[in-house]
């Protein structure tokens, strides 16, 4: 990443990053018996990390006049081993369960600021958060357990239930441990996140989140399994040790970043760090396809999604960071096939539609979205070629009516420095292409 000339006359500022992933994969599926097979798998995966900023000798009092080692020989080794236990009893019963623990390695090296200076303060303060940051081990083992329990039952013909349990576990990341610097506003606003333009700074405690998720599905749908269908999925998710966010507490030694006006502030960017909690998930997705019937032109059909999901930090009671409000699509399908004098024909006429974004992130300061609703179409053509060749073109046309809307999950713009402004969708756009099958 760099501020170029383009953006900022006079600022060069290099911040570059290396990373490498090495690893091994080996799984077998072994047929048990007619009615059960095993899957057993073990896999090795190395991630390794260095992040460095060269000094600015346009602000070498702040942004020199040594590099920022931002993660220095960072490295995170995750071994795995599961197995998976599938079954089918009666024709009408299908059962899965599976298990995979992991063993998660994590080590950084010492790290320094732009400078090592006890007495800078404000932006080029570094000493203190990078004395503390060294003088702590920075080795972490994570031991990890997954769980899986899957159960479907063919009731009839034309209705399928479904239910579950999982187990999930997620160590930290490296930035999410590791990342060290907090006294400095301009270093730590470096380190955003999921395009929120707030700052982070890391936290070697944290601990592997652990997920608890329960969920089952009720499909209806029509006797070959072809035709019509509705499907229902509700589910709840518990988290114990979230990886979230708090703002970070005031620290001294004249620093920017984590100051009492950052603690407080309810616009704008802050510095936050990472941190475990106790988190709710909970929601629903919804689908259904419908065939309207064949004409001498050709075959139509209708289909839709629902979903919503809705997330609680219970520890703070504040709403979890982008989560999608309530949404959903219908479309007007049309297809008709090769064998007809049109060739392979299809085409869908759209409506998407998404509900208000109100339940926000106050300690992200994450802002609302308005709702909204787009109409789109797209078409595609294939010609057979041969027997086992063909070629197809597909076109569309995206937010027909060209409307103005904010994405609610595209986080904030960058722009006079106070982030008030959503990222908005993408205008009505035209897109094409061709493919070759053989």
């Amino acid at each position: 990443m760099n501020i170029l000339r383009d953006k900022v006359p006079g600022i060069d500022m290099p911040m570059f990053t290396r990373g490498g992933n090495t690893g091994y994969l080996v799984e077998a599926e072994i047929p048990l018996s007619a009615r059960d097979t095993l899957r057993v798998g073990h896999e090795f995966r190395r991630f390794t990390l260095n992040d460095w900023w060269t000094p600015t000798t346009s602000a070498i009092d702040t942004l020199g006049p040594n590099p920022l080692l931002n993660v220095y020989n960072g490295r995170r080794n995750r071994l795995g081993t599961w197995a998976e236990w599938e079954t089918r009893r009666a024709k009408r019963w299908t059962t899965l369960l599976g298990v995979r623990g992991d063993i998660v390695l994590m080590n950084t090296d010492n790290v320094q600021g732009y400078n090592s200076s006890q007495a800078a303060t404000g932006d080029a303060a570094y000493y203190a958060d990078a004395t503390e940051f060294n003088s702590r081990s920075h080795t972490r083992r994570d031991y990890n357990v997954d769980l899986t329990a899957l159960a479907r039952y063919d009731a009839a013909p034309f209705l399928s239930i479904e239910g579950g349990y999982a187990r999930k576990t997620r160590s930290p990341s490296i930035y999410e441990r590791y990342l060290w610097v907090k006294r400095s506003f301009f270093a730590a606003d470096m380190e955003s996140w999921f395009g929120d333009l707030n700052g982070y700074t890391g936290n070697s405690d944290l601990k592997p989140e652990v997920a608890h998720t329960a969920s089952a599905t009720v499909s209806v749908h029509d006797s070959a399994g072809k035709g019509w269908e509705r499907r229902l999925t509700p589910y709840y998710t518990r988290v114990h040790n979230y990886i979230d966010a708090d703002r970070c507490p005031a620290l001294n030694n004249g620093g920017s970043g984590c100051t009492a006006d950052n603690f407080t502030a309810t616009s704008g960017f802050v510095i936050l760090r990472f941190a475990n909690h106790t988190a709710q998930l909970y929601g629903f997705d919804a689908s259904f396809r419908a065939p309207l019937g064949q004409t001498a032109v050709g075959r139509f059909s209708l289909a839709g999604t629902l979903g919503e999901v809705r997330g609680e930090n219970l520890d703070t009671k504040d709403n979890l960071y982008r989560l999608m409000p309530f949404h959903g699509d219908i479309s007007l399908q049309y297809e008709r096939g090769g064998q007809h004098a049109l060739g392979g024909l299809s085409g869908a006429l759209s409506l998407k539609a998404v509900d208000a974004k109100t339940r926000v992130d106050a300690v992200r300061n994450e802002l609302p979205t308005a709702g909204f609703a787009l109409l789109n179409f797209r078409g595609g053509y294939r010609w057979k070629l041969a027997e086992t060749a063909s070629v197809r073109l597909d076109a569309g046309i995206e937010n027909l009516a060209n409307r103005r809307y904010d994405l609610p999950l595209g986080g904030r713009y960058w722009t006079d420095f106070n982030g008030t402004s959503n990222v908005p969708g993408m205008g009505r756009s035209f897109n094409t292409g061709l493919s070759f099958a053989f």
